[in-house]
């Protein structure tokens, strides 16, 4: 089972699901053809407005839904999405893709993957691209900022793949804006080259970076963190301008951007790695990732969670709760935490987390691969895909009673 979280359930983006202009939009199977569905929050007026087997991602923006949908042809059986932009009032499809990105993709052996994109607005995006060669059977991600006019390169990767891929991920991006710059990171575990615009060329790099969209440059990347700390670091999100980021090993640092150093660190003990880190003003939740399998073995209900609270006053962490295989959070923001456990999803608080406030007994287990779940609004969402008929369904849509 894989979990989409989200810092905010209200967000406008989302892998399943987003909530616009007080309506959930999210994909469905629920009427008599799949694809995306929208209702209001309170599960009324459901109808459906665009028709496809299966989405990787959706983002609203100034009434225009950017939407990565799975193609009818597959390339060498394996799953491909592309980028659709549809306006919300006439429901008519634009160009998402700019021109230079397309070329690009255009030369290899017809496939061109969409793995994962963020909006600013229809004149800046930032998105990462698959690029196949069926002879060398090997992947490239690349990640752009796409601007009017313009398309900048951020970042490149490579991946050997076999005939037992079945799904081409790529990069998931994790975007984080503070004034003129953007801040990333990917989810990708594997070293990556970054571009240099003045050079032309790539360098030796990790997978995060700091983009000034003003200036259009890359101004900060991980070197900044130095290499004692381990590597593949990834950034979580921003507090009094302080980055949260964490390794690897285990590291979880607040770096200040302003100051260019590292303000506070510490290292989770244990075997594993840290899978999420929630983030306010006060305080840190992480989901730390215990016996996690390898990404071969096609396995995800093996892993082992356990929950960790910081308290930024103190810098006090404590251990609030721990899963065994059979259970998994599903959502945390703030004192809010809704799990997965036992056969039935529960609602409670980080501060008491075995006092339930909510639970649903659900009819079938779902910590097995294959099934996806995310949070919006007052709803939680299971999704999974039916190779039998190269479509996906969305198995339950339940709403977290207040």
């Amino acid at each position: 089972m894989s979990v989409y979280y989200k810092k905010n359930v209200h967000s406008a983006k989302g892998r399943i699901a987003a909530e616009y202009d007080e309506k959930v939009y999210y994909f469905s199977s629920e009427g008599s053809t799949p694809g995306i569905y929208c209702m209001n929050l309170d599960g009324t007026d459901v109808r459906q407005i665009l028709e496809c087997d299966d989405i990787c991602g959706i983002q609203i923006v100034d009434q225009v839904m950017y939407v990565s949908v799975l193609q009818k042809e597959r390339i060498d059986n394996r799953k491909v999405f592309i980028l659709k932009a549809i306006s919300l009032g006439d429901k008519q499809e634009m160009d998402a893709l700019d021109d230079v990105i397309s070329q690009k993709y255009a030369a290899y052996d017809g496939f061109s993957g969409v793995s994962d994109f963020y909006v600013k607005d229809a004149d800046h995006i930032f998105i990462s691209v698959n690029g196949y060669e069926e002879n060398r059977k090997k992947i490239d991600t690349t990640t752009f900022y796409q601007e009017t006019g313009s398309v900048a390169p951020i970042f490149e990767k490579s991946k050997r793949v076999s005939k037992s891929d079945d799904m081409v991920d790529g990069n998931a991006l994790f975007i984080y804006q503070n004034e003129d710059s953007f801040f990333a990171s990917t989810s990708t575990n594997e070293d990556l080259d970054l571009y240099n615009k003045e050079s032309k060329e790539t360098v030796s790099a990790h997978n995060v970076y700091g983009y000034d969209c003003k200036n259009d440059e890359v101004w900060w990347n991980d070197d900044k963190l130095g290499n004692r700390w381990g590597g593949r670091f990834k950034i979580w999100g921003i507090v009094n301008e302080n980055l949260v980021v964490t390794s690897d090993e285990g590291r979880i640092f607040l770096y200040s951007t302003k100051e260019q150093k590292i303000t506070w660190q510490m290292k989770l003990d244990g075997k594993g790695e840290i899978s999420y880190v929630d983030t306010d003003q006060t305080s840190i939740n992480v989901i730390w990732e215990e016996d996690i399998p390898s990404a071969y073995e096609k396995r995800d209900d093996r892993s082992h969670q356990k929950l960790y609270h910081l308290d930024l006053k103190d810098k006090k962490i404590k251990l609030v709760k721990e899963y065994n295989m059979n259970g998994k959070i599903l959502h945390i923001r703030g004192n809010n935490l809704i799990d997965y456990d036992e056969g039935k999803l529960r609602f409670a608080s980080v501060e008491e987390p075995d006092k339930v406030k909510w639970s649903h007994t659900l009819e079938e287990h779902i910590k097995t691969i294959g099934y996806q779940v995310e949070i919006v609004a007052d709803w939680i969402l299971i999704k999974m895909y039916d190779t039998t008929k190269n479509s996906a369904e969305l198995v339950e849509k339940i709403r977290v009673a207040n």
